[in-house]
């Protein structure tokens, strides 16, 4: 029986059919673990003998494939989710499956702890980040709590009980909450909430890992126009109360309902709030009017919402005013950049004085060296980070090629990219933020380019391409403007694609310009993730939290 041991990461998220033989315990572990990776759901087939036709509760559709219709695709991989008990059945599916032509097989384990595990997202099992299986450990939990916390927990006076509110996704503000979460967990006992909308998973720390303690699954699932519900306010006050929880943290309330925050403000808990994008303004969050343009908040203006009918038109009547009322129950902001608090400040100014400006940590990269420069001389290779849609600049770099008469602009995009940007890049799929350092040693790119179209509240991406010293392009807007300004950048008009192709071509066949650029980007200063937990720290002592000694009873 031979696997495809040698399948890469790559070859699994960019594959044009993933088929998952099995719906039980293994093939809804592997869904639940791959799914922030595949942005088309309808590129994954799960496949059950006992079922016909069904879907899951994590939102893909169980079926029996038309074998022939799926041999129409060049690149499919086959995943068996069964037990590895189960040998001779799956060797019996293995030769089935190479009979009908596919060469690509692992088993979901495989997949699992290979893969999809490797990224540094906070559900996923990572570096110290695991799903354990609950067993017992949910009911000891409970009793142990009873009796003073005796499963691991700090019990001395001095340490607080934690909870950080999030929704289940991927990117900056689920990696800034695992950074947190490591930072706190040194000190204090902390907890994880994390809700998709048709379910809330509760975390706990142990040990250097989290565990899932409870689920809830939803009889009301969530939706953007219900901002209350019972029966997420009373888990929320049924998780505070038993956890004896003393700190709320709404990293993220996308998916909660309002009352996560109401229920802390009754019973009388602190509650911080992270402000990672601009949900809490207009929950379309992109900030895009219907011509795809930058909508400067004008929502009285605003054409219902053509380009997200996800959010509705009531934006500037209903839902920021049901954001002011429940700002006034937050102790104090958290923002990574002045144009966001800029930006929140002209809408709620009410909070300016709870705002704190706190840049993301991130881990440091070995700085890359600029000896390669001479041998661009045919191509100027540049690196494109993350998604590629039109907000995030997809139309931008259609420009730029069109305006490049030469074709001297070479983009290598990583990550996933809308089809109709694929003319203009050499895509090589998903990446991990780990491998990124390779990607450079292996293109050799000139620059890094995060061009997006609406403005960003910080940019990890950025900060990983001046982590690693690589000179950036980067738009003149929101906070990629404000940054890119401090050095190590060129700044792209947002409506001036002509003049920075024509700026990026002659700056790269300025060796000294570039090297000073290089340098630049070299010598930026970026936060580490200590100093970003310090600085978090020191707000929340500021309201006397942190080192006030817990009142009799209580954990």
């Amino acid at each position: 029986m031979r696997f495809c041991e040698e399948l890469s990461y790559q070859e699994l998220v960019s594959s044009d059919r993933v088929i998952v033989y099995g719906a039980g315990v293994f093939g809804l572990r592997f869904l639940e673990a791959c799914k922030r990776y595949f942005y088309d759901k309808e590129k994954i087939i799960v496949w059950d003998m006992k079922y016909d036709e069904i879907k899951t509760v994590l939102g893909f559709r169980v079926s029996k494939p038309d074998l022939n219709k799926i041999n129409d695709c060049e690149n499919v991989v086959v995943v068996i989710a069964l037990s590895s008990e189960k040998k001779q059945l799956i060797a019996d599916l293995v030769q089935i499956f190479r009979q009908n032509g596919y060469q690509k097989i692992v088993t979901a384990d495989n997949v699992i702890h290979k893969y999809l595990n490797a990224e540094s997202d906070i559900v996923v099992k990572n570096a110290g980040l695991k799903n354990r299986k609950k067993s017992n450990r949910k009911n000891n939990c409970k009793n142990n709590l009873k009796n003073n916390c005796k499963n691991n927990l700090k019990n001395d006076c001095l340490s607080k009980n934690i909870i950080y509110l999030l929704h289940d996704s991927f990117g900056g503000s689920v990696k800034t909450t695992e950074d947190l979460i490591k930072y706190f967990a040194q000190k204090h006992n902390v907890f994880l909430l994390i809700s998709n909308g048709c379910r809330l998973i509760l975390y706990q720390w142990h040990n250097g890992v989290l565990d899932i303690e409870e689920k809830w699954d939803l009889t009301n699932h969530w939706h953007i126009s219900k901002l209350y519900d019972d029966e997420y306010a009373k888990i929320y006050h049924e998780i505070y109360t038993k956890y004896h929880i003393d700190i709320i943290h709404c990293c993220h309330l996308f998916m909660h309902s309002f009352d996560a925050v109401k229920v802390g403000h009754k019973l009388k808990k602190a509650i911080f709030l992270s402000i990672h994008d601009f949900y809490y303004l207009c929950p379309s969050i992109n900030l895009v009017n219907d011509k795809g343009d930058y909508c400067k908040i004008q929502c009285l203006e605003c054409p219902s919402f053509k380009m997200n009918q996800a959010a509705p038109a009531w934006v500037s009547h209903t839902w920021q005013r049901e954001v002011r009322a429940l700002f006034k129950y937050i102790a104090h902001f958290f923002a990574p950049s002045l144009y966001a608090i800029e930006i929140y400040n002209a809408i709620y100014p009410e909070i300016s004085a709870r705002n704190a400006l706190i840049e993301h940590g991130m881990e440091a990269y070995q700085k890359a060296d600029n000896s390669y420069f001479a041998e661009n001389t045919d191509k100027i290779k540049i690196i494109v980070p993350g998604n590629l849609t039109y907000n995030k600049g997809g139309d931008y770099i259609r420009q730029l090629y069109e305006n490049d008469v030469d074709k001297k602009l070479e983009f290598h995009h990583l990550g996933a990219i809308d089809d109709e940007y694929r003319p203009y890049v050499l895509s090589h799929g998903k990446y991990l933020r780990a491998e990124l350092p390779d990607y450079i040693k292996k293109i050799k790119p000139l620059f890094i380019a995060i061009l997006s179209v609406c403005p960003e509240t910080y940019s990890y991406t950025l900060s990983e391409g001046l982590g690693l010293g690589i000179p950036c392009l980067v738009t003149d807007i929101g906070a990629l403007g404000e940054r890119g300004k401090k050095g190590g950048c060129i700044i792209a008009g947002i409506n001036e694609p002509k003049q920075t192709a024509e700026r990026i071509i002659s700056l790269s066949q300025d060796k000294e310009a570039y090297e000073n650029l290089f340098i630049e980007a070299k010598n930026i200063k970026l936060k580490t993730i200590n100093e970003m937990g310090e600085a978090y720290e020191k707000i929340i002592e500021r309201h006397g939290l942190l080192h006030e000694p817990k009142t009799a009873g209580s954990i």
